[in-house]
């Protein structure tokens, strides 16, 4: 479901497991117009770590970690990159393709997941740092 009715996302995913090579293909579409400022951000997260954990009620020392972030695609950018800024009317579409990324041969390819959104990045605008769109795709 969209947070709002103003960007459909549409993630292209293009990855080797020879290498481990990932590269990344995002296209926001235009539902509405938009205006402003907008950055896009890509991030991996692992699922099913077991590893120890400290709760409230003690350690856990089998602890089933989800959505584990690994890192962002985004360029070693953590505040992504400007998608567009100035108008974009209904229809309109911006293409982001992300520079390669290579996963690290210890994370488990079968329970990874890719994550890109769109924000508002103006920090002038009364949105400022709000998601516009997100998707998620398993890796695998």
């Amino acid at each position: 479901d969209a947070l709002n009715d103003t960007v459909e996302m549409g993630i292209k995913k293009n990855y080797t497991l020879v290498g481990n090579l990932l590269t990344v293909t995002a296209t926001a579409k235009m539902l509405v117009m938009e205006q402003g400022d907008f950055n896009i951000v890509a991030l991996l997260t692992e699922d099913s770590i077991i590893s120890a954990q400290y709760s409230q009620s003690g350690y856990i020392p089998l602890y089933n970690h989800m959505h584990l972030m690994r890192g962002t695609i985004s360029d070693n950018a953590a505040w992504g990159y400007n998608l567009f800024s100035g108008t974009k009317m209904p229809g309109d579409s911006v293409v982001y393709t992300f520079l390669p990324y290579t996963l690290n041969g210890a994370w488990d390819v079968n329970n990874m997941h890719l994550i890109v959104y769109v924000y508002d990045s103006n920090p002038l605008s009364a949105t400022y740092k709000e998601v516009i769109q997100v998707e998620e795709v398993k890796l695998n």
